[in-house]
This record gives C-alpha cells, sequence and structure tokens, in this order.
C-alpha cells in the first residue's frame, strides 16, 4: 500500500513541480495549470484561467506549467472581490458559498465576455473545484480543475479492469 499520488492545495506550487517530482516515486501535481497545453489541444483555442490572484500569476508560473507563447490564454483572478478574498485570501469571515459561486460564475462570464474565442476554462486556485460547475453553466465551456487532474492522474495509477 502507500500513495498513489502526490498533490499540493496551491496552485502557485508549480515552479516547485520538477523539483519535487524528481523527488517522489509516484506522480506529483504541484498545480491545475499543469493541464492547460493539454487543454489548449483539446479545444484549439484560448484557455481562460481563473485564478485566486492574476496580479500574482506572472507568466513564469505560466511557463513553469509548460505553457509555452504559443497558448493563447487569458487570466482573471478573484482577488478584488470581497466574498472570495475575504475567506480565501485574507482569512477573514465564514463562507457563503452561493455568494462566492455567483461571484467565480460572474468572474468567469467577464472573462469570456472580453475574450469571447475562450474555449475552455481551467481554475488556478485549488479552492475552485466547488465552482466547476457554476463556470460551466454560465459559459458553456468546459472547466478543468485540480480535481479533473487528479481523477486523471488516478485513473492512470490504479487502472481498473477493463469489462
Amino acid at each position: 500500500m502507500g500513495a498513489n499520488l502526490v498533490t499540493t492545495t496551491c496552485g502557485f506550487v508549480i515552479p516547485l513541480q520538477d523539483t519535487i517530482a524528481k523527488q517522489l516515486r509516484v506522480p506529483f501535481i504541484a498545480s491545475s495549470l499543469l493541464q492547460i497545453p493539454l487543454v489548449h489541444r483539446l479545444v484549439q483555442g484560448r484557455v481562460g484561467v481563473i485564478t485566486a490572484n492574476d496580479e500574482a500569476l506572472t507568466k513564469n508560473y505560466l511557463q513553469s506549467a509548460g505553457v509555452s507563447d504559443a497558448v493563447p490564454t487569458a487570466v482573471l483572478g478573484l482577488q478584488r472581490h470581497k466574498e472570495f478574498a475575504e475567506p480565501y485570501l485574507n482569512g477573514n469571515g465564514g463562507l457563503d458559498f452561493e455568494r462566492i459561486e455567483a461571484c467565480v460564475a460572474g468572474t468567469s462570464a467577464e472573462l469570456l465576455e472580453r475574450f469571447p474565442d475562450i474555449k475552455a476554462f481551467v481554475c488556478e486556485c485549488h479552492n475552485l473545484p466547488p465552482f466547476a460547475a457554476a463556470i460551466q453553466r454560465k459559459t458553456g465551456r468546459p472547466v478543468f480543475d485540480v480535481q479533473s487532474l487528479v481523477n486523471f492522474v488516478l485513473h492512470g495509477t490504479n487502472k481498473p479492469a477493463f469489462v
């Protein structure tokens, strides 16, 4: 027995991907951002990235995830929204799921309005999987997050018998 996978709880750990992965005997996921190049290939278009903080998510983070200049992205952060920033970034107050969900879905719609050529979204922040369905409903686009990446890797490391 043992772990089939090791992951982190923050997408901004991506610069450590290679360093940590080399030390482990199982796959390592530093960030959901690793999916961006794959998602781009799947949808053949711009990938929208919803992040906790777009001022902090620099090009260096995207490059650490394997995102080249040939992969069109558009990034928008949630740091300006009190509903998200207070509980997740500042550690204050409680979680109002409905308000946060509306904020996250609204942010994705805003990004899509700015960049109508977005074909799919990747959520950088590992706090966003509970809101991925709302993003998909609001935008009509596929949404990928850390949960989709974990499921993908676990399926590869713990292959069920083909029936």
